[in-house]
């Protein structure tokens, strides 16, 4: 079933196992998100590897699945992280705060192409 794949992508995403993720990337993988936008397998593999210089370590939590019952999913999902070094912020107030956890509510649109690899990530931050 696609959605094995789909929280397959999600553990290997969380555990950072970069062969995992090319094994279930379409070569013609296109990536999007609010940073990034990027197409071919190895371009999104190197972005993900950006991402992963940055956190210690990086968690994706489901939420709720929505799908076309054949090769579209729309997946609301927490990401929770721990960054490598703490993050200058100012909070509502005006003050500034070090950090170094967050949480992101997020819905990835995921595609598979025929072959059943993802051929298409898309993602929206709350």
């Amino acid at each position: 079933m696609m959605i094995d794949k789909v929280l397959q992508y999600f553990k290997d995403f969380s555990n950072q196992n970069i062969e995992g993720l090319a094994d279930s990337f379409a070569e013609d993988i296109h990536l999007c998100d609010w940073n990034i936008d990027v197409h071919g397998k190895e371009n999104v593999l190197g972005a993900i590897k950006d991402i992963y210089t940055m956190v210690k370590s990086v968690t994706i939590k489901p939420v709720y699945f929505y799908s076309n019952d054949k090769d579209w999913f729309a997946c609301e999902i927490i990401i929770d992280g721990v960054n490598a070094e703490a993050k200058k912020e100012i909070d509502d107030d005006g003050n500034t705060q070090m950090t170094l956890t967050w949480s992101l509510e997020v819905v990835d649109v995921i595609h598979f192409n025929g072959d059943g690899k993802i051929e298409s990530i898309k993602a929206y931050k709350r």
